[in-house]
């Protein structure tokens, strides 16, 4: 069920009031193309054969011995011991409710001018994401262990330190064995419904249309955009982008922060003049021929400005799985000694920003702490 309401009411002549809310689903059946790409380990295979002499030899000897013999399902729980398998919640296939909503007020003055301002928002929980849950996190209560989680779990100081091997033949890292499930690498929960967003906006425009063909419209908007997931760029209301890094992360971040692509404020511009030429037009062109050529042209322009992005400063740590922001170092100036217009990326000694300004955290610490 996705009901949705508008009201418009004008309480003048010159005055309009709207008004709408909405509730919207996200359309969980185009996940993994409809079932397509849901894993199949043990049930399935590819198979392939080849002749090894350009084809002097057939590649089956005989056709009516059949071609390939498939192995009987797999269902091995060790299938996918040292890999990273997925995970797919049973209980996850209901889609969650998105509530957009808004108010505009829009106002005509003399002489054809009209202004209006919105206020808009949208309310997103349980967006699909394929990475922000992990099954597989170190807990952090280990991250005090520092320097030795990368150490083998067969190192004098592992022994020292009582490090259980979590089963017979077991050989790694330390931070391996102490995983939950350490016979695996990552175990991704894909299409896990656990992102959330939260947009608003207020958005200001004037518009006018002049008796001599030329027309102006005129807005700005001021937004704010927020997530739990890091890597959602601006107006990503499904999936993500992110950087690549390596698993098992050891920790999903579950508070809400700017987007990487969001734009706080954006002006836009656009000034439209009706060349008087062509039919209809103040100077007319009767033959058809040439008024289909020299006709009905019009000339636009279009000004647009932002404010920039935001820029994610990612911090190295001393866990090689782990990757975590930068830490701000307050007193710090962030301008570096280049501005938009002078900055060379060809020369290493030109900084747009100050490095000095951002550190990484204490080892084997995340930044929030």
């Amino acid at each position: 069920i996705a009901p949705r309401l508008g009201i418009a009411y004008a309480p003048t002549e010159n005055n309009v009031i709207r008004l709408y809310y909405g509730v919207m689903r996200f359309p969980l059946n185009i996940l993994q193309s409809n079932g397509a790409n849901y894993p199949y380990q043990g049930f399935g295979t590819n198979l392939s054969l080849a002749t090894t002499n350009n084809g002097v030899t057939p590649v089956f000897s005989n056709w009516d011995n059949g071609t390939f013999n498939p192995p009987s399902p797999i269902l091995s729980p060790s299938i996918d011991n040292g890999g990273s398998p997925t995970y797919f919640n049973f209980n996850g296939n209901r889609s969650h409710p998105q509530q957009a909503m808004g108010v505009t007020f829009e106002h005509q003055f003399p002489h054809g001018w009209i202004a209006s301002g919105t206020y808009a928002a949208k309310v997103l929980k349980g967006l699909p994401s394929g990475y922000l849950s992990n099954l597989n996190q170190l807990p952090l209560k280990y991250l005090s262990l520092g320097p030795l989680l990368n150490e083998s779990i067969s190192s004098p100081d592992a022994m020292k330190a009582g490090i259980p091997i979590p089963y017979p033949g077991f050989s790694g890292s330390v931070l391996q064995a102490l995983l939950p499930f350490p016979q695996y690498g990552g175990i991704p929960e894909i299409d896990a419904l656990i992102k959330n967003m939260f947009w608003q906006a207020a958005m200001f425009d004037v518009r006018e249309r002049f008796s001599n063909g030329l027309s102006l419209l005129a807005n700005v908007t001021f937004s704010k955009d927020l997530s739990n997931d890091p890597f959602t760029y601006n107006g990503g209301d499904g999936f993500s982008i992110r950087q690549n890094d390596s698993l098992p992360f050891t920790y999903m971040p579950i508070a809400s922060g700017d987007q990487a692509g969001e734009r706080k404020h954006i002006e836009n511009v656009t000034i439209n003049y009706e060349l008087p030429v062509g039919r209809g037009r103040r100077f007319a062109v009767k033959n058809g021929a040439l008024d289909a050529v020299i006709g009905g042209w019009n000339v636009a322009g279009l000004l647009n400005f932002g404010s920039g992005i935001y820029e994610p400063i990612i911090a190295s740590t001393g866990v090689s799985t782990l990757q975590i922001w930068a830490v701000r170092n307050t007193g710090v100036n962030a301008a570096g000694n280049a501005t938009c217009k002078t900055y060379n990326p060809s020369n290493p000694n030109s900084n747009y920003l100050n490095p000095a300004a951002w550190g990484n955290p204490a080892a084997y610490t995340r930044s929030e702490e």
